[in-house]
């Protein structure tokens, strides 16, 4: 089997990846209540599991300036169809991009398999990116050298490793390129 076939394999119920919806109605978004909740089960990186849910929403209208939010939208046996399994923030500085992404508690294996694969199909294809550099601590470098028999020789490469380029340990970088220039 071809990359391509086991990308359309993979992504044949292709995770929806949008920008995040704060507020709706006058009031807090379905999204961020869904983030609230994933941030009480697994605290978000750089936020303390304690905090309050008004200082959590301002902490994420920070994180939205600063960069572009996504959420992810998959199938999980948490909801009746679809729902939100994934936050993913963006860092852009017009050439290069920067994600980082935050699983919720139920995201299932295949969630995140598809999620990466989805971004990364995503990143490849945008004319607004020029390259796409992930950092990624020890636990996340399988999944990524996974990902790499998705995509064609030389679309998603591993670069290399930073010891201690972390404070939580070693740092793992692989690139992408996009479509800009």
């Amino acid at each position: 089997m071809n990359h391509k076939d086991r990308r359309d394999r993979l992504l044949g119920k292709r995770p929806n990846i949008r920008p995040l919806e704060i507020l709706n109605d006058g009031g807090y978004s379905t999204d961020i209540k869904i983030l609230w909740v994933g941030h009480k089960l697994s605290p978000f990186l750089g936020l303390p599991q304690d905090i309050p849910q008004d200082q959590f929403v301002m902490e994420i209208i920070k994180f939205s300036n600063r960069g572009d939010l996504y959420v992810v939208d998959d199938s999980n046996s948490e909801y009746d169809k679809r729902g939100v399994i994934a936050l993913i923030a963006v860092k852009n500085d017009g050439w290069k991009v920067e994600p980082h992404v935050e699983f919720f508690p139920w995201a299932t294996k295949k969630n995140i398999l598809r999620t990466v694969v989805a971004f990364f199909q995503m990143v490849r294809n945008s004319r607004k990116v020029g390259v796409c550099i992930i950092k990624s601590l020890k636990d996340s470098v399988n999944l990524l050298n996974h990902c790499i028999k998705y995509f064609p020789p030389g679309v998603l490469w591993k670069v290399g490793k930073i010891p201690n380029g972390d404070e939580r340990g070693d740092e793992y970088l692989f690139s992408i390129k996009g479509r800009k220039g």
